[in-house]
């Protein structure tokens, strides 16, 4: 069962990344918690299961065009720590 869920985990989370590179992440993310040649060592040969989300993730994030590049709202606004009026005094 570990080796199915492995396979098809990867194969299935490098195809999804290429389209919606979240889901690579997530892939990715849950291959380090889980560990899945360690948790079903019997049945799960060693591989590079992580690096082929990893591939497919990159990939699609580069079809994408990097993401969105767009830091904070508007021009000129102030952060949200001076909304109460940081740097004025008080006199």
């Amino acid at each position: 069962m570990g080796l199915v869920f492995t396979y098809a985990l990867t194969y299935g989370g490098a195809l999804l990344a290429l389209f919606n590179p979240f889901y690579g992440l997530l892939v990715y993310v849950c291959f380090a918690i889980i560990r899945p040649e360690f948790m079903w060592s019997w049945s799960v040969p060693e591989g590079n299961y992580s690096r082929i989300v990893a591939m497919g993730l990159l990939v699609g994030w580069a079809i994408r065009g990097f993401g969105r590049w767009r830091f904070g709202g508007r021009a000129g606004s102030s952060p949200p720590w001076c909304a109460s009026g940081c740097g004025r005094s008080s006199a």
